[in-house]
């Protein structure tokens, strides 16, 4: 009767014969018969035998296992710790990647996984063909295609078949870290996929454009600085815009100087550590009969334009100021001015007169400091408002005053820049003059 169904086995009828009884030969042969298919059902030492159920172990385990040597093989703790089962060799080529399983495998398949050491960086879409099955891409997070530097020479990358391609496991959005790629931009070269991660040095005067959002995807972004002396303009693909201080714009400038990181965020642009501030222009004064500035005023961002100015010295006695407007400086009798004084003299309005009067000195060695706002108005038919702040250290006896000024031209336009000048003919001897932008 063989084994019963937990494995223990009983002799058969007769059995167990009795002391002085004659053994018949049907005795005999069934009860060899029964052992020899208890035997037959048994597992041979030798590897001959195909188990024919399930084998459970009642918590114990195979020990002094060998390791894996096919698909059909299970594998030992010590295939699992060394990756054996999944590591490819042979592995070569940069985008285009051929490699050879450890194990013969007929076709690839859904969740199949794979591990393998990068010959080279790659440069951008990568494909790989594992034994011959046919190439097949690599992407990550889903269908995105790698950038350049995605996988890195001497890297290690584990890859899973989705049933169409091989998904990079663990590739950040960003692309990997890598070195710095620096870029120098003298001219409009779209921004695309390729870009990403990069530093950008502009120089020149040009507007910088860029692939559609949708297509560089959320998460993708580039570093931008301006270290030439004109303006550049990012314009977004189509109507898409950047989101800046004042609202979202279709296009923005960069000035000298200035650098930040535009991060894209599938649909738009955002602005990272973009300042609210900029720094315009710059002046050292040397004898100058005028000094103009009109880098910024048109930038409809600029809520206003601001100057900061010190060690000012005019040969005259007076300085003061003049607006652009209409592509002319404007030098008829249509500016007033309008003074409060901190130290308590009667406040004083002046105009219309052909200039902004800011200030009047009595000695051409009194220094002027100061600074100067032109509030942009809200709508193209508002007046733009000039305030002033000016202190004379060495001013009267005894020394010192501080002048609140307000000015206005009153024709009724934009104002496209400032010129800082004198009354009289003379000139402005000494002194700087900075110019900043103020978005928001």
């Amino acid at each position: 009767m063989s084994r019963n169904g937990s494995g223990t086995y009983t002799l058969p009828p007769l059995n167990p014969v009795v002391t002085g009884t004659v053994i018949s030969s049907t005795w005999a042969n069934n009860t060899l018969n029964d052992i020899a298919t208890a035997l037959t059902q048994s597992i041979a030492s030798t590897g001959v035998t195909t188990p024919t159920a399930n084998l459970p172990m009642g918590t114990f385990r195979h020990t002094g296992v060998g390791n894996a040597t096919a698909q059909a093989c299970y594998a030992s703790v010590t295939d699992v710790q060394n990756g054996s089962a999944i590591t490819l060799s042979g592995v070569s080529g940069t985008d285009t990647i051929t490699a050879t399983a450890p194990f013969t495998v007929a076709a690839y398949a859904s969740g199949q996984g794979f591990r393998f050491v990068a010959a080279n960086t790659n440069t951008g879409a990568v494909t790989i063909n594992i034994s011959g099955l046919g190439a097949k891409s690599i992407t990550k997070q889903g269908t995105t295609a790698l950038n350049a530097g995605d996988i890195a020479a001497g890297g290690a990358y584990e890859i899973v078949y989705d049933g169409t391609r091989f998904q990079l496991i663990g590739a950040r959005q960003g692309g990997a870290v890598g070195a710095l790629t620096v870029n120098s931009r003298s001219s409009n070269t779209i921004f695309g996929t390729g870009d990403l991660g990069s530093v950008n040095q502009f120089t020149n005067t040009f507007t910088q454009t860029f692939t559609a959002a949708a297509t560089l995807g959320a998460g993708w972004y580039v570093d931008v600085q301006n270290i030439g002396t004109g303006v550049i303009t990012f314009d977004a693909n189509g109507t898409e815009t950047f989101n800046t201080q004042s609202g979202a714009r279709q296009t923005i400038a960069m000035y000298p100087g200035e650098g930040f990181r535009i991060v894209c965020n599938g649909t738009s642009f955002d602005l990272v550590g973009r300042s609210s501030k900029v720094q315009l222009g710059v002046a050292q004064v040397a004898s100058s009969s005028t000094l103009q500035f009109e880098t910024g005023f048109t930038d409809t961002e600029f809520s206003k334009i601001e100057f900061s100015f010190w060690d000012i010295l005019v040969s005259s006695t007076s300085f003061a100021i003049r607006v652009k407007k209409s592509g002319a400086y404007i030098s008829g009798s249509s500016y007033y001015s309008g003074f409060s004084w901190a130290n308590g003299a009667t406040a004083v309005s002046l105009g219309p007169i052909s200039v902004a009067y800011l200030f009047d000195t009595t000695s051409a060695s009194q220094e002027l400091s100061g600074n100067l706002t032109v509030v942009k108005p809200q709508s193209t038919s508002g007046a733009s408002a000039i305030f002033a702040d000016i202190a004379c250290p060495e001013y009267g006896v005894p020394k010192g005053v501080r002048a609140i000024i307000g000015a206005t031209e009153t024709t009724v336009a934009a104002i496209q820049g400032i010129q800082f000048c004198t009354i009289g003919g003379g000139t402005i001897d000494a002194g700087s003059i900075v110019s900043y932008g103020v978005r928001g």
